[in-house]
């Protein structure tokens, strides 16, 4: 039995020893890959910072490269003047050289044309055997440089030929026959003094006249290079730079396609400290045109020592675990004398020991996963709302939608009676959604303001002219005081403002039996922002209510999401309890404010403070005759108007927009039939699209113009195009006004109304239709964009039957389905027509339908057709958006 005792407290040693390990080495290795995970975080925005900026600085030399390939020819002064604002731009970029290439019968007139410019020491040169500049030898070509800014820091390059170095000539072939920009390896320029080295980027240039599809036929076409100079410290440096310094961490970065030597292209003052028994290095690929390139970041770490490089958990769970061996073998030890009972009662109390500190593990991971649970349940919060919401939304407009077919139907009074009940219970349940689904929106940062002129006095008439007829009914007064001095001038946004302002009425009334309601809006001083400038001037809007008040030790939740003033609340009034939460959002969005006084049972007053710029002048005589035409259109007569365009989205808008305003429309794909159908027809005015095929419009305009009888039609166009200049030769080939798609039906009745037979036109209206609208436009287009605008697509839907949007949606999908494929077939026909056509379609159909991203997309591939290689590396990333704002239209339509 003695010598057992010893093996069982051998076994407890050993067992308590490889635990202790086990955990150890269990919670060490997790640190470390945590560490590692961290680090490698880190490094990212330093290596996405490099990529940019190298592939910004390639992109300025295409930008010459087009130049020259645009132009017969570049002089000396036309490359110095376009050049020079690049290498201002530019973060890294030394000089920016072209690089001609020129036969040996041609030398001799090149050195005397540049002598005659005034470089009378100009020569082609090359470096001899010790790497001294001497006149450059004989041979059948040149590739000096020729040009070359900044001039006065380059002389030393000046006329060097890049062909009888053998790395420049291997980048300079290499990007000859590939027809792409080609980085050298790692070189000493001409022009350094010191020890400092850089590369050469080689962008080619082909002549026009001549084939260059294959390297054989650009070995005939070159015409040159554009060759841009970097300093290797300079250009990683200035990509780094306005990053914040990594401490103790070594950035290099390498050519692995370099011979050995030449590989270290890069490496920065910071390198692992010297106590660090080994260091932790992350790499990453720099895609720079095929080469080789990548990036290393270093950073020390103890991890050959590891109990320098323990954190303190693991430290926690050693220590631990070595004491309850410890104090396990000294209970053994100490009793291993004792009879065999009080053995027994050692063995038991190890036992019991070992199950404490499973049990203390298991509960403290139970513990650790709770917590995880948790914080996943409450980031999902949002998302689940917003998709419940949207989710009860669809079959919801379902039910809404039949009941208001029913309601239009022939109905007996017990049946018309149900059917309003049936729809004043949905409209409650829909509003009660969307303050559910607004909310979301709001904690999701995805509400963002639009910015834009309106007419305080207007939107507080809209937005309490519904609620007299609800006061009306309970037999209370609703009061409307406004002082403000700006009220028909203001900029912001006029949505949220009405949505604050309905949420504020609608609560008032809502909690108000007798007495009276009033909504007063009032100037106050501006006040001070905490940070960006002053606005130009704040109201206060102020909803008293003598209502049944609210207990003042509930008035600090009241803006809290589903919070009411008391459980009784929602039984009695309804409500989902977040009205008064997004009117506080919505505030702090707009940097205003909001404070709420009450008293139980005598009402309740809320003041929301917003500052505000004020519209200009050209702003606010636009609303002023808005307003004035809004307000006499039923004075307009019906028209007979002819609509020229190709694109069946936009054709069926605008029949749409113009048959519901009570106007004859007949639709025409192109100008050549729009000019023949008007041989025998008589329209009031013509809407004319710009770009169709067949005939364009500009081209149908003057031939209408030119016929007799022709020159009285009001002639409208319409474009995505929202530059003046544009709009300034169209109306020069005879148009009278042109209308920026997309539109609203308020701008093209607007143009009806100045342009239709016997309306009255004066030159400050010339221009209305110039501004671009509520849509997409250039101009507007800035920054990165969102797939799609929500709040454009909302406005635009309600002008609308709901089966006449749906059907537009498919329509547009569809179309743009059939274009891509269009686009595809012309990149792989090289068919520069085809892809312009095609982007243009794009172009129309996600600006009509407020496809903010796709818009964007589209008119860069339309600018560029030409270049088919540029349109080519767009389309990978211009198909991922076709896919998101497809999804982004399928989702809207099943809202």
């Amino acid at each position: 039995m003695g010598l057992s005792r010893y093996i069982w407290i051998f076994l407890i040693v050993l067992s308590g020893l490889l635990v202790t390990a086990a955990s150890t080495s269990y919670l060490y290795q997790t640190a470390q890959q945590e560490y590692e995970k961290a680090f490698s975080r880190k490094t990212v925005p330093y290596y996405q910072a490099v990529h940019t900026n190298l592939n910004k600085n390639l992109e300025y030399l295409a930008a010459v490269q087009a130049f020259f390939q645009s132009a017969a020819t570049v002089s000396r002064e036309q490359f110095s003047s376009f050049v020079k604002n690049l290498i201002e731009k530019s973060a890294g970029i030394q000089a920016i050289e072209w690089v001609p290439r020129v036969t040996d019968d041609r030398r001799s007139s090149l050195e005397t044309a540049a002598q005659f410019h005034g470089f009378t020491d100009f020569r082609f040169v090359e470096h001899n055997a010790s790497g001294t500049l001497v006149e450059a030898q004989r041979r059948p070509e040149y590739y000096p440089v020729y040009y070359v800014e900044p001039l006065y820091q380059n002389q030393k390059a000046f006329g060097f030929d890049m062909a009888s170095n053998p790395a420049r000539k291997q980048a300079l072939v290499a990007s000859r026959d590939s027809g792409q920009v080609v980085l050298s390896q790692r070189i000493t320029r001409v022009q350094e003094t010191g020890n400092a080295s850089g590369f050469l980027a080689f962008q080619p240039v082909f002549r026009r006249d001549l084939a260059s599809d294959t390297p054989a036929e650009r070995e005939k076409s070159i015409k040159g290079f554009v060759l841009g100079v970097f300093r290797i410290n300079d250009i990683i440096n200035a990509s780094l730079s306005p990053l914040p310094k990594l401490t103790d961490t070594q950035i290099q970065v390498v050519d692995r396609t370099a011979a050995k030597a030449n590989q270290l292209l890069y490496n920065n003052a910071d390198r692992p400290s010297g106590e660090a028994t080994q260091s932790l290095s992350y790499a990453l690929n720099l895609p720079v045109l095929g080469n080789g390139w990548s990036i290393i970041f270093t950073q020390p770490t103890h991890g050959a020592n590891l109990f320098l490089s323990m954190d303190g958990l693991t430290w926690f769970v050693l220590i631990v675990g070595l004491t309850l061996t410890l104090m396990t073998t000294a209970i053994c030890l100490a009793y291993m004398n004792r009879a065999e009972v009080t053995a027994r009662l050692v063995d038991q109390r190890t036992r019991d020991l070992q199950v404490s500190e499973e049990k203390a593990v298991r509960m403290a991971a139970e513990a650790e996963h709770a917590q995880r649970e948790a914080e996943i349940a409450n980031s999902a919060k949002s998302n689940f709302l917003a998709t419940m919401s949207h989710e009860i939304r669809t079959p919801l407009n379902g039910v809404l939608g039949m009941a208001q077919l029913l309601k239009n139907s022939d109905l007996q009074p017990e049946q018309s009676r149900r059917v309003e009940t049936i729809l004043s219970s949905g409209q409650t349940l829909l509003a009660i959604i969307s303050d559910v689904l607004d909310m979301s929106k709001i904690e999701a940062g995805g509400i963002e303001l639009e910015i834009t002129a309106f007419s305080l006095k207007n939107l507080f008439s809209s937005v309490s002219t519904p609620f007299q007829s609800l006061a009306d009914e309970k037999g209370i007064d609703l009061r409307v005081i406004e002082t403000s001095s700006s009220a028909d001038g203001l900029k912001g946004d006029p949505v949220r403002m009405r949505q604050i302002i309905w949420n504020l009425l609608s609560n008032a009334i809502k909690f108000t039996q007798a007495g009276q309601v009033t909504l007063r809006i009032t100037d106050v001083p501006v006040p001070i922002p905490e940070s960006g400038r002053p606005k130009a001037m704040a109201i206060c809007i102020s909803v008293e209510d003598t209502g049944t008040g609210i207990a003042e030790d509930r008035l600090p939740y009241i803006f809290d999401a589903f919070t009411q003033e008391d459980t009784s609340i929602t039984r009695k009034f309804g409500g989902s309890g977040l009205g008064l939460s997004i009117v506080k959002r919505l505030v702090d969005l707009m940097d205003g404010s909001i404070t709420a006084h009450s008293k139980l049972g005598e009402g309740t007053r809320f003041d929301v403070i917003l500052p505000f710029d004020l519209a200009s002048a050209a702003e606010s005589a636009h609303l002023q005759r808005r307003t004035h035409r809004l307000r006499h259109t039923e004075e307009d007569k019906n028209l007979r108007v002819l609509v020229a365009e190709d694109n069946a989205v936009n054709a069926m808008i605008a029949e749409t927009f113009l048959t519901q305003a009570g106007h004859q429309v007949e639709l025409v794909e192109n100008g050549l039939i729009a000019t023949q159908i008007l041989e025998n027809s008589v329209f009031d005015l013509i809407l004319m699209d710009i770009h169709m095929p067949e005939m364009n419009g500009i081209d149908a305009t003057k031939i209408i113009r030119s016929r007799p009888g022709g020159t009285h039609i009001p002639i409208i166009g319409l474009t995505a195009e929202a530059f003046a200049e544009r709009h300034a030769e169209f109306k020069k080939a005879g148009m009278d006004a042109v209308l920026t798609k997309p539109f609203t039906q308020d701008q093209l009745m607007d143009v009806l109304h100045q342009y239709g037979p016997e309306q009255e036109r004066s030159p400050s209206d010339q221009n209305v239709s110039d501004d671009g609208g509520d849509g997409i436009s250039e101009k507007s287009i800035a920054g990165p964009k969102p797939i799609g605008s929500i709040e454009k697509f909302t406005s635009f839907k309600s002008q609308f039957p709901l089966e006449k949007v749906h059907g537009i949606l498919r329509e547009t999908q569809l179309g743009v389905t059939t274009r891509l494929q269009e686009l595809r077939a012309g990149i792989a026909n090289k068919n520069t027509p085809a892809i312009r056509n095609a982007a243009h379609s794009i172009v129309g159909m996600s600006g009509s339908m407020f496809a903010v991203k796709l818009f964007d997309d589209a008119h860069k591939i339309e600018r560029i057709a030409e270049d088919i290689a540029a349109v080519e590396a767009l389309m990978p990333a211009f198909e991922e958006t076709v896919q998101a704002t497809v999804k982004w239209w399928q989702d809207i339509e099943n809202a």
